[in-house]
């Protein structure tokens, strides 16, 4: 199953459509635009859910499946 994401970045505003691993948290992200490297904000789990469009599911999750 593939995943996509817009990912906006804070420092310059640059939004980017990208693919999103779906069983394994980013904890990493350089922006394409101007370079800088993103990270989860406190309290989240991966850069997609800190600064993408659609919320990345907690690692682990499978669609029907109760957690």
């Amino acid at each position: 199953m593939e995943l996509n994401s817009v990912i906006t970045c804070p420092s310059c505003r640059f939004s980017r459509r990208e693919r999103v691993v779906a069983d394994a948290c980013q904890w990493f992200y350089a922006c394409t635009n101007c370079g800088t490297v993103l990270h989860p904000r406190d309290g989240d789990h991966c850069v997609f859910s800190s600064y993408g469009v659609e919320m990345h599911r907690p690692f682990g999750f499978v669609e029907g499946v109760p957690g």
